[in-house]
């Protein structure tokens, strides 16, 4: 397996949206409810949202082959995507992407790094360095989903 990373485009949206989809209902479904997972996908639904972060956002994707098999995207000092292929868990793809947004915000002069990462992303940005600034509720469509605000230095 030999994965490479790019900066994603427009014609990568639908894999996006499959992989996001089907990550969070296999994978993430193991830290929240049913109803949580569901409303949770149904912002795939939003095509707008995806295409603006891939327009404006450094949105990277890794690719094995021609396959996505995990994105991440970075708002100026914020990491707004990360999510790896429910078949490629556990392989160094989140890492691998991290690198990249990690090496971006360094480019762009930033010292930190903060991202709102859910129950199952927690303990690997942990491991990466990140600290847990606060537990939060959001809530979606009436239902509420825990998550949590972490930050990193850079320096």
């Amino acid at each position: 397996m030999e994965i490479r990373t790019r900066q994603a485009e427009e014609k990568d949206l639908p894999q996006i949206l499959v992989l996001f989809t089907e990550t969070v209902q296999e994978i993430c479904s193991k830290d929240y409810t049913p109803e949580q997972v569901k409303v949770w996908v149904q912002s795939a639904q939003n095509p707008t949202r995806w295409l603006h972060a891939i327009e404006h956002h450094y949105f990277m994707v890794a690719e094995n082959e021609a396959e996505i098999v995990g994105f991440a995207s970075l708002d100026a000092a914020y990491i707004n995507f990360m999510y790896v292929h429910k078949n490629y868990q556990g392989k160094g793809i989140a890492s691998l992407l991290l690198e990249g947004i990690i090496r971006k915000a360094i480019s762009e002069g930033r010292t930190t790094l903060s991202s709102d990462v859910s129950i199952t992303a927690r303990s690997f940005f942990e491991g990466k360095g990140f600290i847990s600034v606060r537990q939060n509720l959001k809530e979606l469509q009436s239902i509420l989903l825990t998550n949590f605000t972490m930050r990193c230095s850079l320096t």
